[in-house]
């Protein structure tokens, strides 16, 4: 009986922790990397979600601006094929990323943040932040 009841109690502690961890809200897992980066005290960052802003107008800005290399935009087919890859990839990462503006201590970033998977597709309970820039006309709102 002891048994079963330390067994249940460990299973449903361990169940705790992978749904506590995994549940990381974004936007807290980048006020904590801002601090961290900038050591920066974690109650004088402030964060603002950006559902305006897509995340790869944000972190690829050099690819967002190239063309495609000359011998595919030569041929039709080719760079209709380059175009839908392009925008494949563009629609995956914004599907992944959640773009956030963070400012304090002086600074003020804007940010792409997922939550990376293991191999075998488990959460690892982190939040990544890959630092970004504003695109062409987008608005700060502070």
């Amino acid at each position: 009986m002891k048994r079963a009841s330390l067994a249940r109690s460990a299973v449903l502690t361990l169940a705790f922790a992978v749904v506590s961890t995994a549940c990381t809200p974004l936007d807290r897992g980048a006020r904590e990397q801002f601090s961290r980066d900038r050591s920066c005290p974690l109650d004088r960052v402030e964060v603002r979600r950006r559902a305006d802003l897509q995340a790869w107008d944000v972190t690829f800005v050099e690819i967002r601006r190239a063309a495609p290399p000359d011998d595919i935009a030569r041929d039709r087919e080719r760079l209709a094929l380059w175009r839908k890859t392009q925008h494949e990839k563009q629609d995956g990462w914004n599907d992944d990323y959640d773009v956030y503006e963070l400012r304090g201590c002086g600074a003020q970033v804007l940010v792409a943040c997922n939550r990376p998977v293991e191999p075998d597709g488990r959460f690892t309970g982190r939040v990544v932040c890959l630092d970004g820039e504003y695109p062409a006309g987008s608005r700060k709102p502070w």
